[in-house]
């Protein structure tokens, strides 16, 4: 065990900065490739996330939310770029709401809200507002590998399903190779909206802890390189789909693609539960 913990920037390393089959071919054959080693990296990680999502949205709530409006502005060509990032976003959260929509009206029309829709929902009220932070951290960290090897899983059945003929836990290990350092490098992402509004702030002598023009412009920008990096994390996915299950290029773009849309379908099949309960609540009340 302690000799993974020391291999483990190496390994990600190796695999971030040579993203080739020829990489992950050579990283299957070690000897310290187990399926309890990724889910010690699974849950490390989520532990740090979650914990630094917190600071960040206290920070948010605290700089941002409760502030009052900077009367700085940026030159007017930053500006026009900065509007088109801005219709993007606006763009992106207006999906998000058709989807939070579809939810509720799936929710609805299935019968299921009438059904059980009430207990969920005061269970996830008393999960999001009533217990401690820390309760809910320890919960987060301790499910956190327990819901990757749900996705891992639906990502192997899909390869399988597909003519794949790799081993499980071998499979699970390469996608943490990739994804847990990918994971820690949209940690700083993140943060970015925050820092290049406090930049702003400090350079222009302001009062406030954070610009906010600065903060809403830049959250489109963020988005865009969080783009970028759903994209690397494809093509590593391709690549380790290929090499373990030995398959053909066109069969493993087609596994990457249906395995994105699955793990993405999972992965916020909670949040848009919640939301989509709230829907659902308006749509019988209408």
């Amino acid at each position: 065990m302690f000799t993974n913990f020391i291999s483990m920037p190496k390994t990600w390393a190796n695999v971030l900065t040579k993203p080739s089959e020829q990489t992950l071919a050579a990283e299957r054959s070690r000897s310290s490739v187990t399926l309890s080693a990724a889910l010690t990296w699974v849950a490390l990680v989520s532990a740090v996330a979650i914990l630094l999502g917190i600071q960040r949205t206290t920070l948010t709530e605290e700089w941002i939310l409760y502030g009052y409006v900077q009367d700085w502005y940026p030159p007017v060509f930053i500006a026009r770029i900065l509007q088109t990032l801005g219709e993007i976003r606006i763009f992106l959260t207006l999906l998000h709401l058709e989807i939070m929509k579809l939810y509720g009206w799936l929710w609805f029309r299935s019968g299921l809200f009438e059904l059980i829709g009430e207990p969920v929902s005061i269970a996830g009220h008393y999960f999001l507002f009533d217990i401690p932070d820390w309760l809910q951290v320890t919960v987060k960290v301790i499910l956190s590998p327990v819901f990757f090897l749900i996705k891992a899983g639906a990502y192997y059945c899909i390869a399988t399903l597909f003519g794949g003929r790799g081993q499980f836990g071998r499979y699970a290990y390469l996608i943490a190779a990739f994804g847990v350092p990918i994971a820690i490098l949209r940690i700083p992402i993140g943060f970015l909206p925050l820092a290049g509004g406090r930049l702003v702030a400090v350079l222009s002598d302001s009062s406030l802890m954070v610009d906010q023009d600065w903060y809403y412009a830049l959250l489109s920008p963020t988005a865009i390189i969080a783009t970028f990096v759903t994209v690397y994390w494809l093509v590593l996915f391709y690549c380790t789909t290929k090499v373990e299950h030995e398959m053909p290029r066109g069969r493993a773009i087609i596994v990457t693609v249906v395995s994105y849309l699955i793990g993405f379908m999972l992965s916020t099949i909670p949040t848009y539960t919640l939301l989509g309960l709230m829907e659902a609540g308006r749509l019988s009340q209408g």
